[in-house]
């Protein structure tokens, strides 16, 4: 029986002429998750969870700023082989020029208006969403509930987060838990420490290039292939997140 080929990601997005800062932000962050380039707006990856994930973030950031941006699945390519699409990822490896825009401000919110409440994400909850998860606990409900669905803006009475039209979700170039931080007003080195190696792990443009973050990301990926279940994942996480922020308290 002959293997199933992988299909592929279609990326098609249409950036107004007069956001600069955001053409330029969608071009490193593409360049950084080596999608190939087929023509002016259009972009390749090899299907994934990650990959879809990647490109989702991309188009709705694109449509919150004035533009248009399709992701679509394609099992063939005509005039274009694997192997070639293969060797065009590999020769994109390198970084793009970094321009980093002023972050959106905050909006002030209560943590008491944010207790007793169920927060939820969508499945298979990776760095921005653990390290979230992690923030709410410590630091706004540490009874907070979490749960798993696919479209969380659209479960009633609840605090969706990490997700298109969700209460929180990325901001700018902000990702979730950076969002977090600044509208709770939550201060510290710890919290500083994780928002910085997140963001380079979540959005993938090395703004921040903290050493702990190569082996920070690891540690994600290994409890995402051994914890299947979304919940038991969290509760997991949280020591890890406790860890990395303790560790800029260290003496000796």
């Amino acid at each position: 029986m002959s293997k199933k080929r992988r299909a592929w990601l279609l990326f098609l997005a249409e950036i107004p002429a007069n956001r600069p800062t955001l053409r330029v932000r969608v071009w490193r962050r593409l360049r950084t998750v080596k999608a190939v380039r087929l023509s002016t707006g259009a972009f390749l990856l090899p299907e994934g969870a990650d990959e879809r994930e990647d490109f989702d973030w991309l188009a709705e950031e694109i449509r919150r700023g004035g533009g248009k941006a399709v992701v679509a699945r394609v099992d063939e390519l005509e005039g274009l082989s694997r192997a070639r699409v293969a060797a065009l990822r590999r020769r994109g490896r390198s970084a793009p020029a970094r321009v980093t825009p002023p972050s959106p401000s905050p909006r002030r919110v209560d943590p008491r208006a944010f207790r007793g409440r169920v927060w939820v994400t969508r499945p298979d909850p990776k760095s921005d969403r653990l390290a979230c998860a992690w923030l709410v606990r410590r630091y706004v409900d540490p009874k907070a509930r979490f749960r798993f669905a696919p479209d969380p803006a659209k479960v009633p009475g609840a605090v969706a987060f990490d997700a298109p039209g969700a209460v929180f979700t990325h901001r700018g170039e902000d990702c979730t838990f950076e969002v977090l931080v600044n509208d709770f007003g939550i201060p510290g080195p710890g919290v500083a420490l994780v928002a910085e190696v997140i963001h380079d792990i979540d959005v993938k443009d090395g703004k921040f290039a903290r050493g702990e973050t190569p082996g920070f990301a690891k540690l994600l990926e290994g409890l995402r292939a051994t914890e299947k279940d979304d919940a038991r994942r969290v509760e997991r996480a949280l020591p890890l997140f406790d860890w990395l922020a303790a560790s800029t308290t260290r003496n000796g």
